[in-house]
């Protein structure tokens, strides 16, 4: 590690000397020396041309494990009964506040990934060592740093009757800590699962989280993900999802990107089985200095495969949000059908958003189709409810809490909706009247 990459030059050391099977000590180097090649994302990247790094003003700590009751306030709304949850407090498996193993479902393994790498290694050889391959900057500084993260598998024919979370709680304030987190979740063969992850901090926490989730779905298989990143303004967060869908396996994901921290998701969706199905959606909310950004991908590889996005943004104050979203139809991909719609509100004169979609056809037969359009809030409805007595804030916030509603009711499962909306709201109060 060079000096070029400071503030994860104490990780860099100490990842070398972390223990584990041989293999994962290569892929860590490997990954290691990639990193110090390429250093971190600048803006002269194309794919980071928008959306510069915070600055992280310090070289961050790799952090270890702490007591859970640091971040038992922080988790405390997701471990409602009903839900089977693994909890991570500062990157680390936290058994004091998941559910016992004894609550948790039939037909599905689920271990924390540091247990599984001490027990049975080879069981995680396969996926993350075809995971390291993704490229990026960030993504090798995951597969180096990693050292837990949620590990769930569903046998074939398993319908899981309950909701699994896993919750990611940011609780350092002393000195800022790197948090790199990687969850590995396979669906069989004719299974379903519903799936929250929720990536959450205390407010005076201080670090950085790099949180990585891979997905394989079997055929016929279905998973309904729901994604809260609610990180404090102190935990800049990059989030990255890739997923792998079998013959007609349908998967959902609706992410909420509404925390006050410097937000990055990357989106990476490959339909490799005939007739498999995607259905993406999101909002952003970003206000103050704040920068949000929603990056996809979503790859059409087999005949009759579909896909439908639809991503909302929010963007206050000084704040800029970003949208880009590729729709890639392979040749062998005929019939494919695939919709993007993104819209965006901007609450203020000095608010921005850059919203660029973007197709890659390589075969005549298919549907595809997207739309984008940015603007201020509509005056007219602001006027109209002004008219009947309603303040500014008042009204803004109701037109606001319209604008993000079409996703939130994208989440079917009342209690979690419930749950979500009640953790974003402060975030859509705090908006304010536009200026």
């Amino acid at each position: 590690m060079t000096a070029s990459v400071p503030p994860f030059s104490e990780i860099a050391v100490a990842a070398k000397a972390w223990p584990g099977p041989a293999w994962l000590t290569g892929a860590r180097q490997a990954a290691l020396d990639r990193f110090a090649l390429a250093g971190l994302p600048t803006t002269r990247l194309e794919a980071w041309r928008t959306t510069p790094l915070p600055d992280f003003g310090t070289a961050l700590g790799p952090g270890a494990p702490s007591a859970g009751g640091q971040g038992a306030a922080v988790v405390a709304p997701f471990r409602s009964h009903g839900a089977v949850t693994l909890v991570f407090v500062d990157g680390f498996h936290s058994a004091e506040l998941s559910s016992p193993e004894s609550e948790w479902p039939k037909g599905v393994r689920l271990s924390p990934l540091s247990r599984l790498l001490a027990t049975a290694p080879e069981e995680a050889l396969a996926w993350l060592t075809v995971d390291a391959a993704f490229s990026g900057a960030l993504h090798d500084l995951n597969t180096a740093a990693f050292r837990d993260g949620a590990t769930i598998v569903v046998e074939d024919g398993v319908q899981v009757p309950v909701e699994l979370r896993v919750i990611l709680a940011a609780t350092h304030g002393d000195r800022p800590v790197a948090e790199h987190v990687r969850h590995h979740v396979q669906v069989g063969r004719g299974s379903s699962l519903r799936l929250t992850v929720a990536v959450l901090g205390a407010p005076d926490a201080l670090g950085f989280i790099n949180n990585r989730t891979t997905v394989a779905m079997a055929e016929s298989s279905r998973l309904d993900l729901v994604r809260v990143h609610e990180s404090p303004a102190g935990v800049p967060h990059f989030d990255a999802l890739a997923a792998t869908l079998g013959a007609k396996a349908e998967f959902t994901d609706t992410v909420l990107q509404t925390g006050p921290s410097w937000t990055r998701s990357e989106i990476e969706i490959a339909l490799v089985g005939e007739r498999a199905s995607a259905d993406l959606g999101g909002v952003f909310v970003a206000r103050g200095n704040q920068m949000s950004d929603i990056h996809t991908l979503l790859s059409h590889q087999a005949p009759g495969v579909i896909s439908r996005q639809n991503y909302r943004g929010l963007a206050a104050d000084d704040a800029r949000g970003v949208f880009h979203g590729q729709i890639r139809v392979e040749a062998l991909a005929r019939g494919a059908d695939a919709v993007q719609n993104n819209r965006n509100m901007l609450l203020s004169k000095r608010a921005q958003v850059h919203s660029t979609p973007a197709l890659e056809i390589q075969t005549d037969d298919v549907k595809c189709k997207h739309g984008s359009a940015t603007g201020q809030i509509d005056q007219a409805q602001l006027f109209y409810l002004r008219s009947r007595g309603i303040d500014p804030k008042d009204a803004t916030l109701m037109l606001t809490r319209a604008f993000a509603g079409e996703i939130l009711s994208r989440v079917t499962a009342a209690e979690t909706r419930e749950l979500v909306e009640a953790q974003i709201a402060p975030s859509l109060e705090a908006l304010g009247v536009a200026a």
